[in-house]
């Protein structure tokens, strides 16, 4: 067993008692167990304090903060056994960190961040050092090496970012009519503009919104995002110059019309630029990255002896 394993052991177990006979009394005891990995109450209770202490700094005192601190309070004990689970795997890939690597990085936190050195004594500094250059060696050894990223993936995130820059201008024809009759209707319209007809023209006859008498359905310039919810999915997968399938919303039932699109600050995904791509292609690898490192964590959870003892508080 390594030497920090019996250490926290004691350290759960421990009790102090003076020769008078007095009652024993717990040092500190054993929060989590992951493997061969062992986090005491107190070791727990410093991160969650030093998280809400770095959220406190960072964001004022309001609703924000509380959800911040929510999210901390739920996610803590996940993250906490994540950290375990990759030092396990540490453990028996037998990765070691060097007091050169430490010093290195040490170096590299006094010229980025130096108030952490103010704010955390060096030697557990170097602890957490060792911890995470541990966590970053175990996931380019067995997740980062095994990713790559071709052109057709490049291409599809290309496509998608154009897509997500899409402006349309939106017109709509509205029924405030039962769903029966609104299909009835919808049928009009569409047959109607396969006769020719203009679509502005047809939502100043048939349309229930009074301001489509004026300005023919048309409701403007948008992007995705900007739209009620299901008129937006609907409004943003549809073609140019074809009505939609009736949209219902609490306004009523709607016949969607894009009249215009355009991309502004798109880019031509058949012209890409070396930079534009080596953008594209890192935003794909982080994609990558993060499912891989969620899949790789949840097979090391799957074959792990976890032992949650107590929630941590602040």
């Amino acid at each position: 067993m390594p030497a920090r394993f019996w250490l926290l052991l004691l350290g759960a177990l421990l009790f102090s008692s003076a020769q008078s006979g007095a009652a024993p009394q717990v040092i500190d005891r054993i929060f989590l167990i992951v493997n061969s990995q062992m986090m005491t109450q107190s070791e727990a209770e410093d991160i969650v304090r030093s998280l809400k202490t770095q959220i406190q700094q960072a964001i004022p005192e309001g609703p924000e903060r509380d959800r911040q601190f929510a999210e901390v309070d739920r996610t803590t004990v996940d993250s906490l056994i994540q950290e375990l689970l990759l030092l396990d795997r540490a453990r028996v890939l037998k990765i070691e960190i060097s007091d050169k690597e430490v010093d290195a990085q040490l170096d590299r936190i006094s010229e980025s961040n130096p108030q952490l050195l103010t704010v955390m004594p060096e030697s557990e500094l170097q602890l957490r050092i060792v911890k995470d250059l541990k966590k970053q060696r175990v996931l380019s050894r067995e997740v980062d090496s095994k990713i790559r990223v071709d052109g057709t993936e490049i291409q599809s995130a290309c496509r998608t970012h154009r897509q997500s820059l899409r402006q349309i201008s939106l017109s709509q024809i509205l029924f405030r009519t039962s769903e029966v009759e609104a299909q009835n209707r919808t049928q009009e319209v569409r047959a109607a503009l396969t006769a020719g007809k203009e679509f502005s023209a047809i939502a100043r006859e048939v349309s229930d919104d009074p301001g489509a008498k004026k300005n023919g359905g048309a409701l403007g310039k948008f992007q995705q995002g900007q739209l009620l919810p299901a008129i937006d999915q609907a409004a943003f997968t549809l073609p140019v110059a074809h009505p939609s399938e009736l949209v219902q919303s609490q306004f009523g039932f709607h016949v969607l019309f894009i009249t215009r699109e355009a991309f502004p600050n798109a880019p031509d995904c058949a012209k890409l630029s070396a930079e534009q791509s080596d953008a594209l292609a890192n935003s794909v690898y982080q994609q990558k990255r993060n499912e891989a490192i969620q899949t790789y964590l949840n097979e090391l959870r799957q074959s792990a002896r976890i032992t949650v003892k107590e929630v941590p508080s602040e």
